[in-house]
């Protein structure tokens, strides 16, 4: 094989162990959501401590912790009363 063709081959696995590693945080990520949803089914729970852990989980994927706030703010604090 020549030079170029071995080097467009490293290129190639490269970006493959690239993309096999986001899927595996994706995977990770989705696990911890479940986890957390399983969670607060067996332990009673209520949503917004669902929510909670999911996006105060280091190990969510950024797009699930940013559904999981953007779902919990409306209940987080109480809306200032209407004049």
């Amino acid at each position: 094989m020549s030079n170029p063709h071995i080097r467009h081959l490293l290129d190639l696995i490269k970006e493959q162990n690239k993309a096999i590693e986001k899927l595996i945080a994706e995977r990770d990520g989705m696990r911890q959501e479940i986890a957390a949803l399983v969670g607060w089914i067996q332990e009673d729970r209520d949503a917004l401590m669902a929510l909670q852990q999911i996006y105060n989980s280091p190990t969510a994927d950024e797009a699930s912790r940013i559904k999981a706030a953007a779902a919990a703010i409306g209940y987080e604090r109480a809306s200032p009363p209407r004049s």
